[in-house]
């Protein structure tokens, strides 16, 4: 099965460095590769944590990969 791209989710961290919230912005289109990706990035028990020039509770990053 062929993947649709770019593919892009976004992952909110929380000031410790926990993942807080992961959200699609564009799937795969492969049920299997979104799972796996998912599953990988929920998996990491511990981000880096915010540095303190960062403000507020949580940072939000949006990963797009093109290729």
């Amino acid at each position: 099965q062929t993947c649709a791209l770019p593919i892009s989710y976004t992952i909110t961290i929380d000031r410790a460095g926990k993942l807080v919230n992961f959200a699609w912005v564009a799937s795969s289109g492969s049920e299997l590769l979104d799972k796996i990706m998912q599953e990988a990035l929920q998996s990491i028990s511990l981000y880096p944590a915010m540095p303190s020039f960062v403000s507020g509770d949580t940072y939000t990053q949006t990963w797009i990969f093109l290729h």
